[in-house]
């Protein structure tokens, strides 16, 4: 029976592991490619300024998940300042399809049709007081034709 030196194997793992995985198995230098626990970026609306982005991580979604009645896979929560008012934005990823549709489905009978837009799995959920009604509308409106 032959035995490999443990360097010698160690050498023949990395050098088998990199051929599989060129580019290192590691996130993209462009920043493009997302983790599971990764949402998508804010979206961005002429005259909204970022005050605040924050992902939401796994052990504190559960509050959510209860209250939207579904599995997230992914949470952030944005805040911006619109004319002076605050308007937040949940970048809401269901944990899959069926989940999204649960979700949905909630957003639909608990809040009025422009305050919520789906996006395939992801869903953005617009909060905010009653004066920024016109502002979040119009985010809604290029969101949705995105």
């Amino acid at each position: 029976m032959t035995c490999t030196p443990r360097p010698l194997w160690n050498a023949l793992l990395t050098a088998s592991l990199l051929a599989a995985c060129p580019a290192g198995c590691s996130k993209s230098s462009t920043g493009t490619e997302q983790s599971a626990d990764t949402p998508p970026p804010a979206p961005a609306f002429d005259g909204w300024v970022v005050k605040t982005d924050v992902v939401v991580p796994s052990g504190k979604r559960t509050e959510v998940e209860s209250r939207l009645e579904g599995k997230i896979k992914a949470l952030r929560n944005v805040v911006y300042e619109v004319q002076g008012k605050k308007v937040q934005i949940n970048v809401i990823v269901a944990q899959d399809t069926n989940e999204a549709d649960k979700i949905f489905r909630i957003l639909a009978n608990k809040k009025p049709a422009w305050a919520y837009v789906r996006k395939g799995d992801v869903l953005y959920e617009f909060v905010g007081q009653n004066e920024s009604m016109p502002d979040i509308q119009k985010a809604h409106d290029q969101l949705s034709a995105r």
